[in-house]
């Protein structure tokens, strides 16, 4: 039995084209979608072994990739996810990547790559366009060699305060440390996470996948 992939892109022209490679390469097109509501109702009936999808489409009660993907990625948690999109910020990309997409695709690339990022993506291998890759690779240089994987339990802590709504002089009095201490924190976090500024950190922290 062929794979069996859903489709979702508010441009007619790029369904078409991924469409056709997908099914040249027997993988069968089962549904498709133009906007985030459409594709959540779809997907949950036909459950395709994999989701090719864009990212910047409109909905009535979902209204923004981020949510989208945690919507998929909560109700959906075993089938993989392929996001198609023409951003190039590495902080937007490094928020997709978060949501454990299987993989990333740069629409300039010529279709044949969808099609190697949706076989990957059914092996459970993850898939990154080169020029997603040059450009995390760009951002990570431009700041510092340090590791930016992982975080420490402290840097984690932190983010999770920020993100709930505390303030520096807050975290400083919570942890009984002084402010400049939460202040040096702050600042290694941001260099593990290539944010180059406070709205940087500000949309990094809005793109977070939701709590469990």
């Amino acid at each position: 039995m062929n794979p069996r992939a859903f489709i979702a892109d508010d441009h007619p022209t790029m369904r078409i084209g991924l469409r056709a490679a997908l099914e040249m390469d027997g993988i069968d097109v089962v549904g498709e979608a133009a906007g985030f509501d459409d594709a959540l109702a779809a997907i949950g009936g036909l459950k395709p072994d994999v989701v090719v999808t864009d990212f910047g489409m409109a909905g009535n009660h979902v209204t923004d990739g981020e949510t989208y993907l945690g919507t998929l990625k909560q109700t959906f948690p075993d089938t993989p996810v392929v996001v198609v999109t023409m951003l190039n910020r590495p902080v937007k990309l490094r928020a997709i990547l978060a949501h454990g997409v299987a993989g990333l695709v740069d629409k300039s690339e010529p279709l044949s790559e969808f099609v190697v990022a949706v076989r990957k993506a059914l092996t459970g291998r993850q898939y990154l366009s080169d020029s997603f890759r040059a450009l995390l690779d760009e951002a990570a240089s431009d700041t510092d060699t340090e590791s930016t994987s992982v975080l420490s339990p402290r840097e984690n802590d932190l983010l999770h305060l920020l993100r709930e709504g505390h303030t520096l002089t807050q975290v400083a009095a919570q942890w009984g440390v002084a402010l400049s201490t939460v202040g040096t924190q702050k600042r290694a976090m941001m260099r593990k996470l290539q944010l180059a500024s406070n709205a940087d950190l500000a949309d990094y922290i809005s793109h977070l996948p939701p709590t469990p």
